[in-house]
């Protein structure tokens, strides 16, 4: 007999409760579209177990799903990657206080390096990873993202060796890449080559918001993850998130192979182009990516908004689609608007990695207008979200091409306060 997990043992305890006198206090009582799946959200009752020191049925879950990622134990979060990130960047900082990260590093990585007080390098290029970590000592990990917003992935099996040989630990946040378990089609799971990696179901799966996991594949680090989820995540986790990150797995479970056989089916009866949008190769087919060189896609999709057609993200002269098998029936429909949709040549905006001076990172923290940071250290990570990368970090000098960043970026830009900066004093 199978171990009960966390959705049925939601839905047995619905049948046995009449009246709620606890939190979360709409108490499955209130009727109209928004709260219909209210008899789902409920908190650490007899029988539904605690996430935070959980041996019951969120025990059970995880466990099931470590088996299919291939770890030692699957760490549930249900606010969302971000705070498994963090944890991961604590694990790593309770072996060593240095990392090394290769290529670029989503805004929660570097506010795990300023919370932790980790000295972090960053290297684009993994040939040449293997020269600098010769020349340094004590680095307790290295750090990369795969794949990407645009279903790129980093060479993970070179990562691993390169990790073993030097003695660190591998972490890759593979937010986009939870379904990479379901289908021989998909690239590897980060799981297969990492020490530590990070997934967010809700991403690409059909999980509520927040659904992440961090997968922990190595032994001795297991009781180190615990204790830093435990640290960063809220006391109250959602337990309609833990319910769907429970469905979604069966679901794939019984029917990955044949979504995303169907999804790639799809996929390539577009050809190579989309109107005047090129279908631009990625290592992730369920990532379309659509590419006008040259134009603005915001313009065009404000339009596809218009038409109800909303996308994951622009950036430049690219559209991003995520293709799952709850929305893969509508994308030849979809397509046929982009065919029909106007463009307009894009501007020249400042979006490549600025090479900045570093400052001691240390100080009082305030906020400015963005011409008065001129000369003065950021005290946050600044970037454009999508896809959340910082351009600016936490310690950098902010010279005249970082303040036109922002300034060409306004609308898009994170890590401003309230519209003002956050500088060192």
């Amino acid at each position: 007999m199978k171990d009960k997990c966390i959705f049925e043992a939601i839905l047995e305890h619905n049948k046995q409760s009449k009246m709620r006198f606890h939190m979360p206090s709409h108490n499955a009582n209130i009727g109209g579209e928004l709260w219909a799946s209210s008899k789902f959200d409920l908190t650490e009752l007899d029988g539904l177990d605690n996430l935070l020191v959980c041996d019951g049925v969120i025990k059970n879950t995880q466990n099931k799903i470590a088996k299919i990622y291939q770890a030692n134990d699957s760490l549930i979060f249900t606010t969302g990657s971000t705070t498994a990130m963090l944890a991961a960047v604590g694990v790593v900082k309770n072996r060593g206080n240095r990392v090394f990260c290769v290529g670029d590093m989503h805004k929660s990585f570097w506010n795990g390096v300023l919370l932790f007080g980790v000295q972090a390098s960053s290297v684009n290029d993994i040939a040449k990873l293997d020269k600098y970590l010769a020349k340094s000592r004590n680095i307790s990990a290295i750090f990369t993202t795969s794949p990407n917003y645009f279903g790129e992935c980093k060479d993970l099996k070179k990562l691993r060796e390169i990790a073993d040989k030097y003695g660190c630990l591998l972490v890759v946040d593979s937010a986009h890449g939870a379904h990479f378990a379901f289908s021989p089609l998909l690239p590897d799971m980060a799981s297969r080559y990492a020490h530590l990696s990070v997934c967010s179901l809700h991403k690409t799966m059909a999980c509520y918001g927040g659904a992440s996991l961090m997968n922990v594949c190595d032994e001795e680090l297991v009781n180190t993850a615990y204790y830093f989820r435990n640290l960063l995540h809220t006391t109250s986790p959602s337990y309609l998130t833990m319910a769907s990150i429970d469905w979604a797995i069966d679901d794939m479970v019984q029917n990955g192979e044949k979504y995303y056989q169907h999804i790639k089916e799809v996929v390539d009866s577009l050809g190579g182009n989309v109107g005047e949008w090129r279908v631009v190769g990625t290592d992730d087919f369920s990532r379309l990516v659509l590419q006008s060189e040259g134009k603005d896609a915001r313009y065009t999709a404000d339009y596809l908004q218009s038409k109800g057609v909303w996308i994951e993200m622009t950036y430049q002269d690219k559209m991003v689609f995520i293709l799952t098998p709850y929305n893969i029936q509508w994308l030849e429909e979809a397509m046929e608007i982009v065919k029909e949709a106007p463009t307009k040549v894009g501007d020249k905006i400042s979006v490549c990695q600025l090479e900045l001076e570093r400052g001691s990172g240390q100080g009082e923290v305030a906020f400015v207008e963005i011409d008065q940071a001129l000369g003065k250290t950021s005290a946050a990570e600044i970037g454009v979200y999508p896809p959340g990368v910082p351009v600016i970090k936490a310690g950098d000098k902010i010279d005249e091409t970082a303040i036109k960043f922002i300034k060409d970026n306004k609308y898009f830009v994170f890590g401003l306060v309230n519209g003002l900066v956050a500088v060192l004093q």
